[in-house]
């Protein structure tokens, strides 16, 4: 069956296979630098005493990315989905980043 595909239409998809890895790239560096800035935060709340779980900011960003996703063609339910999985990673890293804290007072000393 993939015998009866032109060249011409098979370099194509090629061509769109490459385009989505390097979007598929971009999105893993932004997923990574997206979690350092959760780290950061962890450290700042452990410094304030501030809990990792803020459920309004949480379904603030949802509410947010899933009104910008409609914009773009984007189903509501896969947005929110998507950043469910997101923030829910975000707090294991941020709960990470408190347990590692505990050793050290606030101004990071043992």
């Amino acid at each position: 069956m993939l015998d009866m595909i032109p060249p011409k239409k098979e370099s194509q998809i090629g061509e769109k296979r490459k385009e989505i890895d390097k979007i598929d790239a971009q999105i893993v560096r932004l997923l990574a630098k997206r979690f350092l800035c959760s780290q950061h935060i962890a450290e700042q709340k452990q410094y304030e005493g501030l809990p990792v779980v803020q459920k309004a900011r949480e379904k603030e960003v949802i509410r947010k990315c899933s009104e910008n996703g409609e914009k773009s063609g984007l189903q509501r339910t896969f947005i929110q989905k998507i950043f469910n999985i997101i923030i829910l990673e975000s707090r294991k890293v941020q709960k990470r980043e408190e347990k590692a804290s505990h050793y050290f007072d606030k101004k990071g000393k043992i």
